[in-house]
Formats: C-alpha cells, structure tokens, sequence
C-alpha cells in the first residue's frame, strides 16, 4: 500500500511536469503572438505615419507651386521645376532687394540734400 500511494505521487509528478511543459509551450505561442501583433501594430502605424508624411510634403508643393507665377497654373509641374522655379525666384527677389535698398539710400541723400537747399533758401530770405 505504501508502494502504491508513492506510485501515485509519482504519476501526479510526471502530470504537473506535462502541465507545465504545456503551459511554457502556450507562453511561447503567447509571446509569438504578441511579438507578430506589435510588429504587424508597429508596421501599421510607420506606414500611416508615413502616408501622411508624404500628402504634407505634397502639400506643401502645390502651396509652393501656387507662390510661385511661372508654374503656378501648371497643375502638372514637377517637383524639380518647383524646387528650380523656387530658387530662381528667391534669387531674382534677392537682386530686386538689393537694387531697391540702393535706390533707397540715393533717394534718402536725395532728400537730405533737398532739405538743407530748402533751409539754405528759407534762411536767406530771412
């Protein structure tokens, strides 16, 4: 009898240990599957990210497009001619800068030189 209740404790033993085996073998598949859902998540949400990266780049294209006159009508314009048709007109509005600051300052002489003829005549007729 003493015999057979050990038998029995070591059968129970040999079922705990399969249990366990199943359990660790069910964790596994647990993990896999998590594993697979955050990559398939982590997939999913780069390539929304990504998705909408890429329709504010085009976005801000067309408003570029449209500030600039020689292509703003063209629908189909390229973005290279965009970034060209950009950087022709950044230069050209640079020059335009430059010629109106120096016109600036001839006009600004231009009339200083005015207003002390002005207080030269006001103060010879006096």
């Amino acid at each position: 009898m003493f015999f057979v209740f050990f038998s029995f404790l070591a059968e129970d033993d040999d079922d705990d240990e399969e249990e366990e085996e199943d359990d660790d073998d069910d964790d596994q598949e647990d993990e896999e599957e998590i594993d697979v859902v955050t990559d398939y998540d982590k997939r999913r949400t780069h390539n929304v990210l990504e998705r909408q990266r890429r329709n504010e780049l085009k976005l801000s294209f067309f408003a570029l497009r449209d500030e600039i006159p020689e292509v703003a009508n063209n629908e189909k314009a390229a973005k290279v001619v965009i970034l060209k048709k950009a950087t022709e007109c950044i230069y050209s509005m640079q020059t335009d800068e430059q010629r109106l600051l120096s016109l600036k300052e001839q006009l600004r002489r231009k009339s200083e030189l005015l207003r002390q003829r002005l207080a030269h005549l006001h103060s010879s007729r006096a």
